[in-house]
């Protein structure tokens, strides 16, 4: 950061140009992408991975769907599935749950026989 900081203080440096390489260092795109939520019948192609459980945040939040499918699709991202379908949302009380997703590789670069769960 150290960087920005000079470029914000040099008196030269036209602010556009800051707000240029500010913006690009939040809206680079991520080197890997989220996989996409499909239905099972998108998947038939492709080489199933096996299976991740997300849980929601501990807290007292009615809705926890979200945060369980952001945690899920966070483990299948680090195991390389390009694919998720989900299987089952398991509540755990009121407030929290688990939410199941079945990983698929759809990637064409691989010659692997296909296997659906």
């Amino acid at each position: 950061m150290t960087s920005i900081s000079n470029a914000i203080n040099h008196q030269t440096t036209h602010p556009t140009v800051i707000l240029a390489f500010i913006a690009g260092a939040f809206l680079a795109p991520a080197a890997t992408a989220t996989p996409a939520v499909v239905h099972a019948g998108e998947v038939k192609s492709c080489h199933y991975l096996g299976q991740v459980n997300g849980h929601s945040k501990h807290g007292k939040h009615h809705d926890w769907k979200p945060s369980a499918k952001a945690s899920a699709l966070s483990h299948a991202n680090k195991r390389g599935a390009t694919h998720v379908v989900w299987d089952h949302f398991t509540p755990i009380g009121a407030f929290n749950g688990v939410a199941v997703a079945n990983l698929y590789d759809c990637g064409h670069h691989h010659h692997k026989q296909p296997h659906h769960k």
